[in-house]
C-alpha cells in the first residue's frame, strides 16, 4: 500500500446509487445554481424530465375511486381492471400526457359502469305457474293478470327487492 495514500479522502462506496445518501452528498457538495433531485434510477438534475418520474397523483387518485365501486354490480367493470392494470409506472416526467391519458382512461371506465341486470328467476317461475292455470277455472283471474301486467324487466342489480316482490305479488295473487 501507498504510505501517501489517505483513505478518508475517498468518497463512500455507493451500492445503491438511488438511495437517500446518495442525493443527500450530492445535496451538499452541490455547486452554485445545481439542484439535484431523486430521479428514477439515480440521482439527476432538476431540469432533466427525462430521469424524473410523472406526476401519478391523478392516477392514484382514479385507482382509489374506482376501488369504491362494488364491481359484483357492475357487468363491465372488468373494463375498470383493465385500465388499471394498464398503468405504467415507469413514465418519466416528459411522458406526463401518457400518465394523465392513463388516469383519464381509468376515470372514463368508471364513468361507463353499468349495473348488472335484475335476477327475474322468481319472476319467470312466478309467471310460469300462473300460466299453467286455467283462469275460466277461477270466478275472479283479475289480480293474478294484474300481478302478470306490473312485471316490468328493465331493472338492475340495485333493484332485485322490486323484481322480487313482482314474484310475490304474482304468488299472492294466485294463492
Amino acid at each position: 500500500p501507498d504510505p501517501d495514500f489517505d483513505e478518508n479522502r475517498c468518497g463512500t462506496v455507493a451500492t445503491n446509487f438511488t438511495s437517500a445518501d446518495v442525493l443527500a452528498g450530492l445535496l451538499t457538495n452541490a455547486e452554485t445554481g445545481i439542484e439535484w433531485v431523486a430521479g428514477i434510477d439515480h440521482p439527476t438534475f432538476s431540469w432533466d424530465k427525462w430521469h424524473i418520474s410523472a406526476d401519478y397523483t391523478a392516477v392514484n387518485e382514479a385507482i382509489a375511486a374506482a376501488e369504491k365501486f362494488d364491481k359484483a354490480l357492475y357487468s363491465n367493470y372488468a373494463d375498470v381492471e383493465a385500465a388499471i392494470n394498464a398503468v405504467d409506472r415507469t413514465k418519466s416526467k416528459a411522458e406526463q400526457s401518457e400518465v394523465d391519458a392513463m388516469a383519464d382512461a381509468i376515470t372514463a371506465a368508471v364513468k361507463a359502469l353499468t349495473y348488472k341486470d335484475a335476477d327475474y328467476t322468481k319472476v319467470d317461475a312466478a309467471i310460469e305457474k300462473a300460466n299453467a292455470l286455467n283462469e275460466n277455472d277461477y270466478r275472479d283471474f283479475s289480480a293474478v293478470k294484474a300481478a302478470l301486467d306490473a312485471v316490468v324487466r328493465d331493472k338492475n342489480i340495485t333493484e332485485q327487492d322490486e323484481v322480487d316482490a313482482m314474484a310475490k305479488a304474482i304468488e299472492d295473487a294466485i294463492n
